[in-house]
């Protein structure tokens, strides 16, 4: 095969297709539906496929509350959200895939997910003094999820396939290839939490402030011998602003503050702890995991010190904090070997190793301008993080690769004292200026060649109004981090030249001319910078008011959504959400094909009656 294992992306095929050959035939009023060579016109597979997914989702909820006392109240809370979904999508018997081609195929999905929520609280509020205040409470809180669903896969009959029927061939997906339908079902273990919590805050002279809390945490999803999680937290806070020592007319208020606590992480699959098994028809009978009776909460353990501030006459507010956390018992899925043969069974289990993130964050909001008619105001946040790995044993590999010649292929790694799900691969030198081959300077060598994960994040926010009119505009951005181009690499390389299809424009710009026998591996020649800033929304709105006696508060708006972005990367989007999971173990910041993030624009109103 030469199609880089992207037959069924649309996107891919789009990329593939030589721009110089007709997307319709000569008439102008049909598709090119090409013959074969693995290369789909993209036009017809937009045409061919047919999917539609509906979502119903009924949300209900009640809170009845009873004043013990003036100061002890309870409160108690039930709430279900029941959400049911159904997937009917179809490919047309014209398309030249394998299988399609003259069959056609039907899909049909039902999936159902419920839940349930119960929360009792005991809340006492007592103020024991004019200068001290004390708020108590105590509560016990039950969540229960349940997920179930079926699906029917089938091809066309062999006399005809779909052609004869209807365009939704789902609606007779009775008629298909009775040999060829696939009838699957699931219903994940039920997966219960529950939990035990208390808060206590004391207030002296709203000057010192207390916090304590507590939390027990009890879920199904861990091992019958490690199903409670403990968690305990403190904070300070000192408003320094409010001491008679403290005469500083340019601070409207300063505070002071300090935090420590553990939560826990129960991020994994509903059953992952139990040996359980999968039934492919009577003869067919395999594990899907290995029961671990040990596996227990994952926990994060941090501490904080922040200061808060405004000034000139809290025309500027702001924050800046200093955070370190510490990741332990990680949840991790694991193989017997790494890499392991594909349908090994897995394990998971709670790493020894531990994930620190440390670093600074900041905001500072300011109101710039406040006049009868005209007003701004803009906001900025940033974080500075540095992650790394620590204590872990042998290190684990991920981020796996798809496409001819890579396929199995892995590019990063978790191993200590790099960050998580670091770049490891080989360096690349260039192109050979008199062969065009790859030079690869340390031959088959792995080594650190970069970082998937930001080392700052940022965001700006700015509100600007006149009289009824108002802009609002958010920003967030991401800078310091590395993407592996698996696009590059495999669905528009030098290589596709031989079948007649579309290359990278870098390839053909790039002065040195790549050989066509250069082979397509794994290096740090497809790892590119991945810094951006978007432009996430934009809203103009115009505040018309009330109209006549039954339409109040009008207002008109225009929204605008991903409007654009600022990169150097030369994929789609830097915002890169393949998942590139190897042997189950998660990836991150790996570009493969993806569906490009949509620009929207919504003209609406809002208005009460």
């Amino acid at each position: 095969s030469t199609n880089a294992g992207s037959t069924g992306s649309l996107i891919t095929q789009a990329l593939q297709w030589n721009p110089t050959e007709s997307l319709y035939k000569a008439n102008g009023d049909s598709l090119n539906i090409a013959a074969g060579g693995g290369i789909i016109n993209p036009m017809a597979m937009s045409e061919a496929y047919n999917d539609v997914s509906k979502v119903t989702t009924v949300l209900g909820s009640i809170s009845p509350y009873f004043k013990i006392t003036k100061d002890l109240e309870y409160r108690m809370l039930y709430s279900i959200n029941y959400s049911t979904g159904n997937r009917r999508s179809s490919v047309a018997s014209y398309l030249n895939l394998n299988e399609i081609i003259g069959k056609g195929r039907a899909f049909i999905s039902n999936n159902e997910l419920i839940t349930q929520q119960v929360t009792h609280t005991l809340n006492y509020n007592k103020e024991i003094s004019s200068n001290f205040n004390i708020n108590a409470l105590v509560g016990y809180e039950y969540l229960k999820y349940t997920n179930k669903g079926s699906a029917v896969n089938a091809f066309g009959p062999d006399a005809g396939g779909f052609g004869s029927y209807g365009i939704d061939y789902s609606d007779y997906i009775q008629y298909s290839n009775a040999s060829s339908r696939g009838i699957s079902s699931f219903i994940d273990p039920v997966s219960e939490l529950q939990s035990y919590f208390a808060r206590a805050v004391l207030n002296l002279k709203d000057k010192y402030l207390l916090t304590a809390t507590f939390r027990a945490d009890g879920s199904t999803k861990f091992g019958s011998n490690n199903n409670y999680g403990y968690f305990p937290s403190v904070s300070a806070s000192w408003v320094v602003s409010k001491e008679d020592f403290f005469k500083v007319d340019f601070f409207n208020d300063l505070r002071v503050r300090a935090s420590y606590g553990i939560t826990g992480n129960q991020e994994f699959p509903s059953g992952a702890s139990q040996t359980r098994y999968t039934f492919n028809g009577p003869a067919a009978i395999g594990l899907a995991n290995n029961g671990n009776p040990d596996l227990k909460w994952q926990s994060d353990e941090q501490y904080n010190f922040g200061i808060d501030f405004a000034i000139l006459n809290s025309r500027i507010t702001g924050s800046v904090d200093y955070f370190n956390k510490t990741t332990s018992d990680l949840l991790f899925p694991t193989t017997p070997i790494q890499p392991s043969a594909p349908g090994t069974t897995v394990t998971w289990k709670n790493l020894d190793g531990e994930v620190v993130n440390k670093g600074f964050e900041f905001s500072v909001n300011a109101n710039i301008v406040r006049s009868k008619d005209f007003s701004w105001d803009l906001g900025v946040n940033a974080s500075f993080i540095k992650n790394e790995i620590q204590n872990l044993g042998a290190p684990i590999r991920t981020g796996g690769l798809h496409g001819q010649g890579v396929t199995g292929a892995s590019v990063e790694t978790i191993r200590n004292g790099l960050p998580i799900n670091a770049f490891f691969t080989r360096a690349y030198g260039g192109l050979d200026k008199a062969t065009g081959q790859a030079i690869y300077p340390d031959g088959e060598i792995f080594s650190y060649q970069g970082n998937p994960n930001p080392r700052t994040v940022m965001g700006l926010s700015t509100t600007i109004g006149y009289k009824k009119l108002q802009l609002v505009v958010n920003m967030n951005g991401a800078f310091g981090q590395k993407i592996y181009n698996n696009t590059l690499n495999n669905v528009i390389n030098v290589a596709n030249l031989v079948g007649g299809k579309n290359i990278a424009r870098s390839i053909y710009e790039d002065p040195t001319q790549e050989a066509i026998s250069n082979r397509v591996t794994a290096s740090a020649r497809f790892i590119e910078r991945g810094n951006y800033m978007k432009l996430a929304n934009a809203t103009l709105s115009y505040g018309v008011g009330d109209i006549a006696k039954f339409i109040k508060g009008a207002n008109i708006f225009l929204t605008g959504q991903n409007l654009f972005v600022i990169t150097k990367f030369s994929g789609f989007d830097p915002e890169v959400n393949t998942d590139k999971s190897l042997n189950n173990v998660p990836s991150v910041g790996i570009e493969y094909g993806p569906y490009p993030s949509a620009r929207t624009v919504t003209l609406g109103v809002n208005f009460s009656l």
